[in-house]
């Protein structure tokens, strides 16, 4: 077999994988496998956390997927967990541009980022 003819199964083997690792490597798979909040209790992965045992629970989520998983976090626990999202995301600047806007403050945090 020539190395052209090989091409066309390989293109697609290595689209079957790209695919694959795509599906499972999403925030919302990832929650689905290692996250879940029943009757008080929050399970990651193998750890289980009463939740009624603390006073306050809070969460960092840090990088482009962000705001990704503080949503997939706050859809299971609801407003029971409070936090910070460190993350760039349009979301993030359109929001922050419409209440500087909308408070009539144009200060340093008006600039467009």
């Amino acid at each position: 077999m020539t190395e052209s003819s090989q091409a066309p199964g390989m293109r697609h083997s290595a689209r079957q994988i790209w695919d694959f690792a795509m599906q499972t490597a999403s925030v919302s798979q990832a929650f689905a496998r290692n996250v879940e909040y029943s009757r008080g209790v929050l399970r990651v992965a193998d750890d289980l956390f009463n939740l009624a045992n603390y006073r306050k629970v809070m969460a960092i989520s840090m990088g482009k997927a962000a705001h990704t998983m503080a949503a997939a976090l706050s859809g299971q626990t609801g407003s029971l967990v409070g936090g910070i999202v460190a993350g760039v995301e349009s979301w993030f600047e359109s929001n922050v541009e419409t209440k500087v806007e909308s408070s009539g403050d144009r200060g340093a945090g008006s600039q467009p980022m």
